[in-house]
C-alpha cells in the first residue's frame, strides 16, 4: 500500500488479509431524482409558509429541472399571486393545468386570477367549462355567483343562486309510511319549537291560500306533533329525539314552494317622499350627499305592485333556514332561495336611482331578509362588510303595535377600519363598549311599512324594539341589499 508520495506503507499484522483502499464517495448514499425533487419540494413549501418567497421559487424551480409536476407549478403560481404578478400566476397555472390529475381544481384557481383582474367574461368562461364536467359542484356554482354579482350581471346570479339552491335544499321527497318511518335512521335535527312554530304557521298559511304543496295536510299534523311534545323554551335551540326528528326531517330545511314573482312595470315608486328632506325637490341621493354621516329615508319606497309581489313572496316561500337568532328571528339568504326576478328588478333600480353613490362604482354583492318574531328588544348594534347598505321594510303599518319603535337605530359612529368582520358584526358587547367611548349618538328611524333606509354601511346599527301582532302574516320583514365592498370604500379615502 501506497501513502500520498507514492510510498509503501507496512501494516503489520494484516499482510495475510487481501485490503483494499476505500474509496469515500462510494459510501454516499445514492438518492433517486424523485427523492430529490421531493426534497426540493419540501424545502420550498418551508420556505412558502414562511413567505420567503424568493427562496421557495429557486426551490421549486430545481424540483421542475428534475421533472415537471403540477404540484411545484401550483405553488409557483401561488408565489406570482402573492407578489402582486397575476400574469404570471395564470401562465404558472396553465403549465400545471396540462398535468394535474384534477384540473377542475386549477381551473377554479384561475378564474379567480381572472376575477382578482377584473376580467368576468374570462373567469366565467373557464368556470363553465369546470361547471360543464362537474355539474352538480357547489363550489363552481359559488364562485359563478359571486363572479355575476362582481360583474353586475344579477339575471346570471340568480340563474346560478337558484341551481345552487335547488342542489342544496331541493324540493320535498315523497314521504315515507308509518312503517318506513319508525324504522329510519338519520340526523338527529336540532332546532327551536319557535322555527318549527314559524314553520306550522306558514304551511297553515298556504293552505288558507290555496297553494298547492305536496302532502301538505301530512306535514301540518306532523309539524303539530312534534311541537306539541316539546317541552323546552320556546326560543332555545334543542335536539329532537330520533322519532320527532324523523317527522319533520323530510320537509326541514326544504324548499317546498316558491311563487312565481316576475318582474314589474316599474318596481321602484315614481316619486319618493324623502322623509327627512327639507326640500321636496331635493333628489334622495343629493339628501344622502348632504348628510354628514350618509343617511338618507325615503318613504313609499316600492311601487304597489313589486311591494304586493314582494310581499306574497316572502310570505309564502318557505325559505327562512336561518335561525341563529334570538328570539325566533329567521333569515333568508341570495343563494338559499331568496331569490325571484322581481328582487332582481329592485336591485338594478336601486343601482341606476343612484348613480353616484353607487351606480357603476358599487355593485350588489349580497341580498337577504329578516323575519322577526312579535317580540324582541332591541338588537346588538354592528356594522356591515359593504359599501352601502339598502334597509327596507314590507310588513303593513298596522301590524306594528308601536308606532314609535320597530325600526332601526343608527348610530353617529363608523367601525374601526382595522377591525375585522368578526369584531364589528359578530361582537355586541366589544362595539357597546366602543360606542359608549366614543359617546356616540343613536339616531332612532321608527318603522313604517315601504320605508327604505339607505345609508354608510360602516356606520353601526341596529334593530330598534319590535312589538307587533303576533299572526304569521305580522311578522316584521326587512330586506337587505348591500352594494360594494367596505375596501373600496377604505381605498377611496
Amino acid at each position: 500500500m501506497q501513502n500520498h508520495q507514492g510510498q509503501t506503507l507496512s501494516l503489520p499484522g494484516l499482510t495475510r488479509y487481501n485490503i483494499n483502499l476505500i474509496n469515500l464517495n462510494t459510501m454516499k448514499p445514492k438518492i433517486d431524482a424523485q427523492t430529490l425533487q421531493q426534497l426540493q419540494i419540501d424545502e420550498g413549501n418551508k420556505h412558502l409558509h414562511q413567505m420567503d418567497y424568493n427562496n421557495a421559487e429557486v426551490c421549486f424551480k430545481k424540483a421542475l429541472r428534475l421533472k415537471p409536476v403540477a404540484g411545484a407549478y401550483e405553488n409557483l403560481a401561488s408565489i406570482r399571486r402573492r407578489t402582486g404578478d397575476p400574469e404570471g400566476a395564470i401562465h404558472y397555472y396553465k403549465k400545471a393545468l396540462k398535468l394535474s390529475q384534477h384540473p377542475e381544481l386549477i381551473q377554479k384557481s384561475i378564474a379567480s386570477v381572472f376575477s382578482e383582474l377584473k376580467e368576468y367574461k374570462k373567469a366565467r368562461t373557464v368556470l363553465k367549462a369546470v361547471l360543464k364536467e362537474k355539474p352538480q359542484d357547489l363550489a363552481t356554482i359559488e364562485m359563478l355567483i359571486d363572479n355575476a354579482l362582481h360583474a353586475s350581471n344579477f339575471r346570471d346570479a340568480s340563474k346560478y343562486a337558484d341551481l345552487y339552491a335547488d342542489l342544496v335544499y331541493g324540493s320535498l321527497p315523497s314521504l315515507p309510511s308509518q312503517n318506513e318511518r319508525d324504522h329510519q335512521t338519520g340526523e338527529i335535527i336540532q332546532v327551536s319549537a319557535a322555527r318549527l312554530k314559524h314553520d306550522l304557521d306558514q304551511f297553515l298559511y298556504l293552505k288558507a291560500q290555496g297553494v298547492t304543496v305536496k302532502h301538505l295536510d301530512r306535514l301540518i299534523s306532523d309539524y303539530e306533533s312534534v311541537i306539541k311534545s316539546m317541552t323546552s323554551p320556546e326560543y332555545e335551540k334543542v335536539s329532537l329525539t330520533a322519532t320527532q326528528s324523523s317527522l319533520i326531517r323530510p320537509a326541514y330545511q326544504k324548499i317546498l314552494f316558491r311563487p312565481h314573482t316576475p318582474r314589474v312595470p316599474r318596481a321602484l315608486a315614481d316619486e319618493w317622499n324623502i322623509a327627512t328632506a327639507p326640500d321636496d325637490n331635493m333628489t334622495a341621493e343629493e339628501d344622502y350627499m348632504q348628510s354628514q354621516l350618509g343617511i338618507t329615508v325615503i318613504d313609499n319606497f316600492l311601487s304597489e305592485e313589486a311591494l304586493a309581489g314582494l310581499r306574497k313572496f316572502c310570505l309564502e316561500s318557505t325559505i327562512w333556514f336561518k335561525d341563529r337568532y334570538a328570539y325566533g328571528r329567521l333569515g333568508a339568504f341570495f343563494r338559499e332561495g331568496f331569490n325571484c326576478p322581481l328582487l332582481i328588478q329592485i336591485a338594478e333600480e336601486v343601482k341606476a336611482a343612484f348613480p353616484t353613490i353607487i351606480g357603476e362604482k358599487h355593485t350588489l354583492l349580497q341580498y337577504w331578509a329578516f323575519k322577526f318574531g312579535h317580540f324582541q328588544p332591541a338588537t346588538y348594534p354592528h356594522a356591515d362588510f359593504s359599501a352601502v347598505n339598502v334597509n327596507f321594510w314590507i310588513t303593513p303599518d298596522e301590524a306594528n303595535l308601536d308606532e314609535s319603535t320597530g325600526g332601526m337605530i343608527i348610530y353617529d359612529v363608523e367601525a374601526p377600519l382595522n377591525w375585522d368582520f368578526d369584531s364589528f358584526n359578530n361582537n355586541g358587547e366589544k362595539i357597546v363598549d366602543y360606542l359608549e367611548e366614543k359617546d356616540a349618538e343613536g339616531y332612532v328611524i321608527p318603522y313604517k311599512g315601504n320605508r327604505a333606509l339607505i345609508f354608510n354601511s360602516d356606520l353601526f346599527h341596529g334593530t330598534s324594539p319590535v312589538q307587533f301582532k303576533d299572526s304569521y302574516d305580522s311578522r316584521r320583514i326587512n330586506v337587505t341589499l348591500l352594494f360594494g365592498a367596505r375596501k373600496d370604500e377604505v381605498l377611496k379615502n
